[in-house]
């Protein structure tokens, strides 16, 4: 029975596998081979850890994408040793250090096998060193500005965020502190995120104003200017130029028809980005603005996205330089000298243009342009003189295209030439790098890219930016404006020297915008050599960017500045000379308008006091110095002027017979 069975069972095995137990024997075979060779195989690694070049105190991140078919272990090495508790996929390092620099790499095992990743080399720049620890870098923002609200000698920074401004106050010792929503100025909200905001001293009080524009606003809201009451307190302004509804892309004040009152010109587009006429208006004696009158001032039906006050043909009065679409074309409405324009156009390229940088990159006295485009490569205008520009020679500068809405000028290194950084935008189509670019001027006509540290190899999305010295050591530091997030650098320094000047107007405006500046001092060898510096107080720096107000020169291994000439928006000339290297001086435009009367007054023989009897413009601020050799001056006392523009006070204690006193405007 049993041997029926198994008689049965074969004859139906054989039945059904008549051909296939060979097949089903090698595939069994075949299998088993194949998940002995897929157990054998040691990680294979798919992306190799990419080197990367970042600035001291930023981020570096190592990855690696690698597969298997058991489970790996992993271990990165620095310069060919193991990194303590660095065993997965992706290797952070925050806080850069110098020691950080080096060579890494990864080694992944598992049971049958070892390998190891390309290497990846981690260079730390320290030019400039990322500043994390800030309330700056945890905003989102479109616009920078730097400027002293409070009058404490240390810039602050307004940001325009998304929805609302944000000011930060410079506590100097390296950090700021976030201005709380308790404030009329940063509880204001708006609509759109494409706006600016810049300090102004409108009012010549010495304290900084606050103008924000809010951009190409759908429903076309109205631009907001703020009073600033001193102590960080600041009121909302309502006059008939802030009344008007519709939104400033961007907003260069300057005085314009030299009353000594700063006015301000707008460039306007629509919500849908239409065309839209330029605005020009002129500040008046009561603080209230009267637009130009058309046949004044020919405001083109444009779409205005930069512009910038500047004497661009030194002529002596301020000229306005827009950016205009379609076309591509900067155009110079041309000061004649009484408030009422011409139109010329400079130049372009005809793409769709940012907005326009002035300096004087090659030290010849005549203020030059870089134009940045927003879908094509940037453009640089060299002045020749009687308004004429001509586009500079091919250099590597105007050779990378890429999306930018500006170019910042600034002396970074302090060698005695302007460099310039170019922030780049993620917001436009064109071909080219989302890199910012930070370009060092050789001193012979053309610029280097410097592509070491986090400036060069960013990739992030930067709408403006601005050089300011924060922290006063004479270096410019520098700050980003991005829709991911903000960034403060701070420039590391080196061994070249500097000079920095606030400037304070009396009869001029007292921001100072229009001044020219000249400097000379003798750099390098010989020692007869000198080298020429030309600086005009402006407005902005770019589209949605403010540099530091004041005047900052590179002297490199020079110990001072042989002589200092400033032409004041009044047309008055101060000259310092022999003015000593690395230091913040404060120079007060001279105001002929005070009359200053001293009297002694004398007891037992001796001067026991002075008396001091001031005339002038009411209201009007004013230092007394003393000096007793009129070689070195102290400050001795302050007064304001009365309504009927007198002011009297005695000093105590005086008993030289040779001290002289000084009036100045502040």
């Amino acid at each position: 029975m049993v041997n029926d069975a198994r008689a049965q069972d074969a004859r139906w095995r054989s039945w059904l596998f008549p051909e296939c137990r060979v097949a089903l024997i090698a595939w069994f075979l075949v299998g088993t081979a194949s998940s002995a060779i897929a157990q054998s195989v040691p990680p294979t690694i798919v992306r190799h850890p990419v080197s990367q070049s970042k600035s001291l105190g930023d981020t570096v991140r190592l990855s690696t994408v690698f597969t298997s078919a058991t489970p790996v272990t992993l271990q990165w090495q620095k310069d060919g040793q193991p990194l303590t508790g660095a065993t997965n996929a992706l290797l952070v390092l925050t806080g850069l250090k110098v020691s950080d620099a080096g060579d890494y790499a990864v080694r992944l095992s598992n049971e049958l096998g070892t390998v190891t990743s390309d290497s990846a080399r981690v260079d730390v720049d320290t030019t400039f060193r990322v500043i994390s620890d800030t309330p700056i870098s945890r905003d989102v923002g479109w616009s920078m500005a730097w400027g002293d609200y409070d009058g404490d000698g240390w810039i602050d920074l307004l940001c325009s965020g998304q929805t609302t401004p944000f000011l930060y106050h410079n506590e100097g010792n390296g950090q700021f502190v976030k201005i709380g929503r308790t404030n009329a100025l940063t509880v204001r909200t708006y609509s759109n995120d494409n706006g600016f905001a810049a300090f102004v001293d409108f009012d010549n009080d010495g304290r900084r104003d606050v103008h924000i524009g809010t951009g190409f606003n759908p429903t076309d809201e109205a631009d907001y200017l703020y009073r600033n009451l001193g102590g960080g307190s600041f009121v909302l302004v309502t006059n008939a130029m802030t009344r008007r509804v519709q939104s400033s892309m961007s907003a260069t004040w300057g005085d314009y028809n030299g009353d000594g009152r700063l006015d301000v010109f707008l460039g306007n587009v629509t919500g849908s980005l239409a065309e839209r006429a330029n605005e020009l208006w002129f500040n008046q004696p009561d603080g209230s603005f009267q637009q130009a009158a058309a046949e004044d001032f020919p405001g083109l039906n444009r779409r205005n996205f930069g512009s910038a006050a500047v004497d661009y043909d030194l002529d002596g009065d301020v000229d306005v330089l827009v950016t205009t679409n379609p076309g591509g074309v900067v155009i110079a409405y041309d000061n004649r000298g009484n408030g009422t324009f011409d139109t010329v156009a400079l130049g372009g390229n005809g793409s769709y243009i940012g907005s326009v940088g002035v300096a004087d990159y090659d030290n010849d006295g005549l203020p030059d342009l870089y134009v940045a485009y927003g879908a094509n490569f940037g453009l640089l205008l060299h002045n020749q003189g009687g308004g004429r520009f001509i586009k500079a020679e091919p250099q590597p500068l105007l050779e990378e295209p890429g999306r930018s809405t500006c170019g910042t000028w600034g002396d970074y290194d302090n060698d005695g030439w302007l460099d310039l950084f170019v922030p780049r935008t993620t917001f436009y189509t064109a071909q080219g790098s989302n890199d910012d670019s930070l370009w060092r001027n050789q001193g012979d006509g053309t610029f280097e890219r410097i592509p070491a540290g986090s400036l060069g190899s960013d990739g992030l999305n930067t709408t403006a930016a601005a050089w300011g010295d924060y922290d006063n050591d004479g270096f410019l530091d520098l700050v980003m404006a991005d829709l991911a997030r903000n960034r403060l650098y701070r420039n590391s320094g080196n061994s070249n020297a500097w000079l920095l000047l606030r400037l304070v107007g009396t009869v001029s405006n007292r921001d100072a915008i229009g001044a020219r500046v000249r400097l000379k001092a003798a750099i390098g060898a010989p020692e007869d050599r000198r080298r020429t510096q030309y600086r005009q107080v402006g407005f902005t720096a770019g589209y949605a960017a403010q540099n530091d107000s004041r005047v900052h020169f590179g002297l490199a291994d020079a110990t001072q500045a042989d002589e200092v000439e400033i032409r004041w928006p009044s047309g008055k000339v101060t000259t310092l000379r022999n003015v000593v290297a690395r230091q913040i001086l404060t120079i007060t435009e001279p105001d002929d308008r005070l009359r200053l009367q001293v009297r002694a007054v004398a007891a037992g023989g001796e001067i026991r006091q002075w008396e001091l009897s001031v005339t002038g413009p009411p209201g009007t601020a004013v230092a007394i110095d003393a000096s007793a050799d009129l070689g070195a001056w102290t400050e001795a006392a302050r007064l304001t002027l009365s309504p009927d523009g007198t002011g009297v006070l005695l000093l105590e204690g005086a008993s030289d017979t040779s001290s002289f006193f000084r009036t100045r405007g502040l």
